[in-house]
């Protein structure tokens, strides 16, 4: 006759060996695995082996998986012995798996706030001519985002930036440089810059920044004979003239002037005209 035996059954209910590990930890540790391109690989190891040391695994991988040693010992500790893990039926799952559940939250809103950011930035529009002439500091009529805002003046108009910045760039005239670094054959113009502040603060005038293109080509600035950029502190109210003089091309052409209070600004001016 023949007995039939059954596995013995462990007193505590919540104890459970590694196999019996659950699944959705696993899933969740082989999905931030893959989304994070391999960085998280050894903490992903510990979870699928349930093994101890988890905590220590994840956070080492997330603190020094960048160094490529940290990651090879935090992938050599996830590939320990495993150990049977006593896991409490009573305590709920993030209970149970804080890290794994830190580690989801810090993606998913690290992919929220990238999906958010590329669609405040929106397509780039086309430059255009928009008539923003002497607009008031602390509007923008272009009602762009800050790469859009592209605006097309006549050479001494002016344009006042939210900051209370106005800047007006004049007609480029004929100049004749007569110093010996000059290039006897080369063709020279010079423009006189007025940099206005009209808002509530200091404005540092060095800031500014300008770039000129002839033709379709950079011109070179004549260091020699232009004012450098103004090392001072423009007070509220304040104004400052440079003139500022470039080497551009022999023939006749269009001239483009780009102007901007500094270089994060969030709309650029262009004055341009034939020369």
């Amino acid at each position: 006759m023949t007995e039939s035996t059954t596995p013995a059954q462990h007193p505590d209910p919540g104890f459970r060996t590694t196999t019996e590990q659950d699944t959705p930890a696993k899933i969740l540790a082989v999905a931030i695995g893959v989304l994070s391109a391999g960085y998280f690989v050894p903490g992903t190891v510990a979870t699928w082996r349930n093994t101890d040391n988890q905590p220590l695994v994840w956070w080492l991988s997330a603190l020094t998986s960048w160094t490529v040693i940290g990651w090879f010992v935090a992938l050599i500790l996830a590939a320990q012995r495993t150990e049977k893990h006593r896991l409490s039926i009573e305590k709920s799952w993030p209970a149970r798996h804080p890290v794994l559940l830190a580690g989801s939250i810090v993606m998913a809103v690290g992919f929220v706030v990238s999906v958010a950011s590329s669609a405040a930035s929106g397509p780039t529009q086309p430059a255009g001519d928009t008539s923003a002439v002497g607009s008031s500091a602390g509007s923008d009529d272009t009602g762009g985002t800050a790469q859009d805002q592209v605006i097309n003046l006549e050479f001494g108009d002016s344009y006042s930036w939210p900051g209370g910045e106005e800047i007006t760039v004049s007609a480029p005239e004929s100049f004749t440089a007569d110093n010996m670094f000059n290039e006897p054959d080369g063709r020279y113009v010079s423009m006189d810059v007025t940099i206005v502040n009209n808002g509530d603060g200091s404005y540092q005038g060095m800031e500014a920044d300008f770039t000129v293109q002839h033709n379709g080509r950079p011109a070179q600035e004549n260091w020699m004979d232009s004012d450098t950029l103004p090392d001072v502190q423009i007070p509220p109210g304040g104004q400052t003239t440079i003139t500022l003089v470039y080497d551009i091309g022999t023939e006749p052409g269009e001239i483009t002037v780009s102007a901007q209070p500094n270089m994060f600004a969030s709309t650029a001016v262009y004055y341009v005209g034939q020369i």
